[in-house]
């Protein structure tokens, strides 16, 4: 009985949307003194249908103040799936360096709130020293990536591709009866015979094939 041999396929690759945004932060040793656990925040921003802000604590997040953060946040309260990097520019080379990545997982935040948010925390004394901050000034950048929800993929089939079948031998036939292109000739006896020196290689070299294959 004949059988039939369907092959199909089908591929899942999910949807993502990104986006960045600069928080130029000017006069920091102005902004210090704001009080434990208080932040300036950045513009709203929008990233496909999410909305986010960035978060600044001039004075940090503990009494301590040994160490001050950085949070993403969104004002909505719902869940996405996301990942994100923080990064501080060197204000040196006006280069972007990456302090913080945080892989592919689901964010939640509540409004005007930095919990939940994503964060990063540094020492004061590494930061004031460091070429991110010059003449009283820094820019941190969040670069989000939010990763939908995959779709089912359809399923495809694969083309079929009809070959035709070799007509080689005619095609070689036709040459030798119009003589097109011939470029060699061959004398037997008092009768001289055109060929193409192109058709004499390709016997040749199917003729070593099949002796090979003996």
């Amino acid at each position: 009985m004949p059988t039939s041999n369907t092959k199909t396929v089908s591929t899942c690759a999910p949807e993502t949307e990104q986006g960045t945004h600069v928080f130029n932060i000017v006069g920091y040793s102005r902004h210090r003194g704001i009080g434990i656990n208080k932040f300036i925040r950045s513009a709203q921003f929008s990233i496909g249908d999410s909305q986010w802000f960035g978060v600044f604590y001039p004075d940090g997040v503990r009494n301590d103040c040994v160490t001050f953060g950085f949070y993403l946040c969104r004002p909505q309260d719902t869940m996405v799936r996301t990942s994100f990097e923080l990064r501080l520019v060197d204000q040196i080379t006006s280069l972007s360096v990456l302090l913080c990545k945080r892989s592919s997982g689901v964010f939640t935040t509540t409004a005007d709130s930095a919990n939940g948010g994503f964060v990063y925390l540094i020492k004061r004394s590494e930061f004031e020293t460091s070429r991110y901050l010059r003449d009283d000034r820094f820019t941190i950048e969040f670069s989000i990536t939010i990763i939908k929800e995959v779709l089912v993929p359809e399923c495809k089939s694969f083309p079929k591709i009809d070959v035709p079948s070799s007509d080689m031998a005619v095609q070689f036939g036709k040459l030798l009866e119009t003589k097109d292109g011939a470029d060699v000739n061959f004398t037997v006896g008092s009768e001289i015979f055109m060929a193409h020196k192109l058709v004499l290689a390709t016997r040749y070299l199917f003729s070593k094939l099949s002796f090979k294959g003996l």
